[in-house]
Formats: structure tokens, sequence, C-alpha cells
């Protein structure tokens, strides 16, 4: 969480959020598509042990020149169900950070999505807009696997980023699946 003197704007640093119970973001039966707002400069990060939902979503609020990061310390791994939703008019970049693994893999509805650090998977599962633009930054990975609703993105590649994509196979048949 950025802290920020209210009086002039000026940027105080960064603050944790840590869930202390593993229902804190979405065991919850009332829908709340905005559960947590992320706005410029914010970092979010969990643990698999956090319980997420269809009814508890992210909304990421940017503006052209912002950013806001989902990040994973190296060795960490971690999937995101719950919904992400860029609010009206979002210019800005969804990153993801950190040396470890994140994976998308419930509905990501924003512009601008970009691997700086660590591994991006786009799940099986995973839900893009068309035309969402994604960027995999030198020393970044992407894994996509196999899945109807990954289409249509504007993808660059630094050198030294690198882009794989995972097709289930099944041995007995000798056969993608």
């Amino acid at each position: 969480v950025a802290v920020t003197d209210r009086a002039n704007g000026a940027n105080l640093g960064f603050l944790d959020l840590r869930y202390a119970s593993p229902t804190a973001f979405g065991d919850s039966g009332t829908a709340c598509a905005d559960a947590l707002t992320l706005r410029h400069r914010a970092q979010f990060s969990l643990t698999d042990a956090v319980e997420q939902s269809a009814n508890r979503g992210i909304t990421v609020d940017l503006s052209a020149g912002q950013y806001a990061a989902f990040r994973a310390e190296a060795d960490a791994s971690w999937t995101l169900t719950a919904p992400v939703v860029g609010a009206a008019g979002i210019a800005g970049t969804l990153r993801k950070t950190g040396a470890g693994t994140v994976t998308y893999n419930g509905s990501v509805k924003v512009p601008f999505l970009e691997a700086t650090e660590g591994t991006l998977v786009l799940g099986e599962n995973a839900i893009f807009d068309d035309g969402t633009s994604l960027a995999v930054r030198s020393g970044a990975k992407l894994i996509v696997r196999r899945s109807q609703r990954l289409n249509g993105f504007a993808l660059t590649v630094e050198p030294g980023g690198l882009v794989s994509y995972e097709v289930p196979y099944d041995a007995e048949t000798m056969t993608a699946t």
C-alpha cells in the first residue's frame, strides 16, 4: 500500500498489506467486484492459502503512464482466480514483478499487461479481452497454457525475454489434447 503525504502529495514509501486469514480476501457470499482497488505504484501479493472467489474482485484504477503490480518473491508461486477489472478509462499498465511465479487463471480485463521479472503464466481458465497488449521484458518469462480464450493479444517480447506455449499431451495416444 502506498503511503502518501496528503498535504503535498509526496510519496512517503510503501507498506505491505497482508491478510491474516485465508478467507479475508474472498470467501464471502456478498458480491463485491471491487473488494480491493490498486492505484499507481501499488504492489499486491498473496499466498496460495488465500481463498479467492468470483464474488470478490480487484479493480485497477490508473491513468496513462501509471502502473500497479502483482508481485511474487523468489520461490513464491500463486494463482490469481479473482476477477481483475480496469476502472473506466484505464490507460496504465498492470505488471507482474518479483522473481517468483504469478498465474492469471481468472478474468483479467485491463488493456496493458507487462511481465518485468520472474514468470507470468496465462492459465487454462484465463479470460482476456481481445486486443490486450502484453509485453515480456528482458529476463522475464511468459508461459501460455492451452486455452480457447487466449487470443487477440498484441505481444511484444524484448531480447532476453522468453515465451513458451504449453499444450497438454496424452502419452498413451501420442496426441495433443
